[in-house]
């Protein structure tokens, strides 16, 4: 982590924010083994610019894999461009991640994941018609 974040240009409190997490919970993924849920994997994949099951296969004792996100400046800040998918694929790729959460103990997970695939079946009915 510490690798990839040097390469962003990011101090750990960066890599909070943009997770989001608690600097005191990054903290704790860092330099604790403890097991993480699926979505606090998906928000560290996405704030250092790895791709899914990133975590899983470093936590395997692989090498996570670097997205391969343009750079661009803005407002004097090295920022990833905007990812070049459809507003559909990404809500797909959002209620992906999402059912793997679903399978958690949460309730409140399992509430937003139904109402986000909710939402997407009907902006997919909306687009077919």
């Amino acid at each position: 982590m510490d690798e990839r974040r040097a390469e962003l240009d990011l101090t750990w409190d960066d890599v909070a924010k943009r997770a989001p997490l608690s600097k005191q919970g990054l903290h704790t993924i860092r330099f604790e083994d403890r097991p993480m849920r699926q979505l606090t994997k998906a928000r560290i994949e996405r704030a250092l610019e790895w791709a899914p099951g990133s975590v899983d296969r470093i936590l395997a004792g692989g090498d996570p894999e670097p997205l391969k996100v343009g750079r661009i400046h803005y407002g004097g800040l090295n920022v990833p461009a905007p990812p070049e998918e459809t507003v559909f694929e990404r809500l797909d790729r959002l209620v992906d991640e999402w059912r793997q959460v679903r399978r958690e103990d949460s309730k409140q997970d399992q509430k937003r994941a139904e109402v986000l695939e909710e939402l997407l079946n009907s902006w997919r009915g909306r687009d077919a018609g």
